[in-house]
């Protein structure tokens, strides 16, 4: 227990334990107190870090755990563990997203020409609707996506110009809104042409 942790130097904390849980706890750092802490009386090469603080005195907060000039090192898992994890095993073809998830989702305004909760939305089953290709980028319908070609940089992808949809009354200030989009990419020496990668 204690109300701070100040590292001047080189803090080195190693676990050495088969598994690592929190029943085979190694090190445990309780800070406690609720006052702020000032560091000051530093010590070379470091001494005038604080210099230009009221009272030569860095004001570090509560309970701060501050390494100042030196190193923290901490080895927690053993050699043998791995240091990755699979976080999605599958990739869904067509994710299904629920409103109810999103903590600001509601209804456009009423004065909005767009009605529901959508504002922009295209699956393009039939056809690209009112996208383009940006300045010189050919947009056209492939399947059940929309296809740019003749890219030279990489701002030409797919354009739509919102405007007609009145924005200004559909979109409110300071509000958050949901973007989702799915993209295909194809390798560059055109393998898996068309196909769903996992960066979609």
């Amino acid at each position: 227990r204690t109300p701070y942790v100040i590292v001047q130097g080189e803090l080195v904390i190693t676990v050495d334990h088969a598994i690592v849980s929190p029943a085979n706890e190694a090190v445990r750092f309780i800070l406690t107190d609720t006052q702020d802490v000032l560091l000051q009386n530093i010590q070379p090469p470091n001494d005038q870090i604080c210099a230009n603080q009221p009272g030569q005195a860095c004001n570090l907060g509560k309970k701060p755990f501050v390494v100042v000039g030196g190193k923290l090192v901490i080895q927690a898992l053993p050699p043998s563990c791995p240091t990755w994890t699979k976080v999605q095993g599958t990739v869904l073809k067509k994710p299904v997203k629920d409103p109810d998830d999103f903590r600001l989702f509601r209804e456009l305004p009423q004065e909005c020409p767009v009605r529901g909760i959508h504002f922009i939305e295209e699956e393009f089953n039939n056809g690209i609707g009112k996208w383009k290709g940006r300045r010189g980028g050919a947009a056209y319908h492939d399947g059940e996506a929309l296809r740019v070609t003749n890219r030279k940089l990489e701002w030409q992808g797919p354009w739509l110009d919102a405007t007609r949809l009145r924005p200004e009354k559909c979109l409110l200030p300071d509000e958050e809104y949901l973007f989702s989009v799915r993209i295909k990419l194809d390798k560059a020496d055109g393998s898996e042409h068309g196909q769903p990668t996992t960066c979609s």
